[in-house]
């Protein structure tokens, strides 16, 4: 199997830098100003590292027309628990479900 050029070089680059990569993003950051901390204190939880990464970076839209991304995750927390961080346009819901533990595990 051959290997494609510059695969070897991206094995230690994060995820975000790889979602960088394949979008072919270069522009600036897009929703730099996000206050996390009022956003997190209104929802009552803390909100993973690399979904902020994500939203300040490629800002309000939609990854191929297919994937919606919330600038702000929803939900009804007392219900079951989960933030809905984005959608599809067949209507199927992304989430993650909120333990009260670290966000980014």
């Amino acid at each position: 199997m051959e290997v494609a050029s510059g695969e070897d070089e991206d094995e230690d680059i994060d995820w975000m830098e790889r979602l960088r990569l394949i979008t072919g993003w270069t522009l600036p950051d897009q929703r730099p100003d996000m206050d996390w901390a009022e956003r997190e204190s209104r929802l009552g939880t803390a909100l993973p590292s690399d979904y902020k990464r994500m939203v300040q970076t490629f800002g309000k839209g939609a990854f191929d027309g297919f994937l919606d991304l919330n600038q702000e995750p929803w939900t009804d927390l007392g219900e079951d628990g989960l933030l809905i961080w984005a959608g599809t346009e067949h209507e199927n819901l992304y989430c993650w479900r909120v333990d009260g533990g670290d966000p980014d595990h």
